[in-house]
């Protein structure tokens, strides 16, 4: 089955895209299952092998948990989460000084 592109008048059909250009669709589709399948030893007191990452995150749903990833140095899979701007610690360090100097002049 073809279809005609209403602005170029080229004839394009399954698999490539309907807007101009029309090219062939290369995008891929990651699989969610595991062949073998994967052991989790530290979220339960018994581990479990799953074979989808989504009936692992099913199970964690089901006795209220969830994943946490935690960046570490050097990690590769991870951006700093915890990275502060210089206007939130100047905010840091003005709240501080103030603290700091309304202690010391009420214990005068």
């Amino acid at each position: 089955m073809t279809v005609t592109c209403q602005t170029c008048g080229h004839d394009f059909g399954v698999g490539q895209w309907y807007q101009c250009p029309h090219e062939p669709y290369r995008g891929t589709a990651i699989p969610d299952d595991v062949p073998g399948g994967f052991w989790v030893e530290n979220a339960w007191r018994e581990p479990r092998k799953f074979y989808s990452q989504s009936a692992y995150e099913s199970a964690l749903a089901a006795d209220n948990k969830m994943l946490a990833p935690r960046w570490s140095p050097g990690s590769k899979h991870l951006d700093r989460w915890v990275a502060m701007d210089a206007q939130t610690l100047e905010n840091a360090r003005v709240l501080v000084s103030r603290q700091s100097k309304e202690s010391r002049e009420g214990k005068s």
